[in-house]
């Protein structure tokens, strides 16, 4: 029996040679999954100026025109301004707001207003997508629904419910 060699731990030229390919299938499957995270990084380095909200509901309508139902379309998320086709968004511009505004209205933004930096207004749920690639956006977030409880009309008071005193 031959007495293994210093260095190569005791194991025999064929699982030397196993352990060598193996080691290289490895090495080469970690550098695909880089290349592979690096194009996603890219990805997902446009989609985060759209926020999540956004993306979710674009996704939710897409599957709503594809089934071609005949109700109208309510997204299930209920805090989300949506009517006829359109979501009131809130948009930050990268610059110039009236830069933002153009390239909002040219994919279909109604109702435009802008102030400093923020432009808001109505924009097809469709356009959504191609919101990533407008140089002249940094950040849009839908324009939620502001809910209250109880009164909160201007010049009423509320006061909690009043019991009468006992007399004794």
């Amino acid at each position: 029996m031959k007495e293994p060699r210093l260095g190569d731990g005791g194991k025999s030229a064929s699982t030397r040679r196993i352990l060598a390919l193996a080691g290289g299938s490895i090495i080469a499957v970690v550098i695909l999954a880089g290349g592979c995270a690096l194009a996603g990084a890219s990805k997902d380095k446009e989609m985060t100026k759209i926020s999540r909200d956004l993306v979710a509901l674009y996704d939710e309508y897409v599957l709503y025109q594809q089934k071609r139902e005949g109700a109208a379309f309510t997204p299930s998320n209920s805090i989300l301004r949506v009517s006829e086709g359109h979501v009131m968004i809130d948009a930050v511009a990268s610059g110039d707001a009236d830069a933002l505004r153009a390239d909002l209205e040219a994919l279909g933004l109604l109702q435009a207003a802008a102030f400093g930096r923020m432009v808001s207004g109505r924009l097809p749920i469709e356009a959504i997508d191609d919101l990533a690639a407008l140089a002249s956006l940094q950040f849009v977030r839908p324009a939620y629904a502001q809910t209250h409880s109880g009164s909160r009309r201007p010049g009423v008071l509320q006061r909690p419910a009043v019991r009468p005193l006992d007399k004794k």
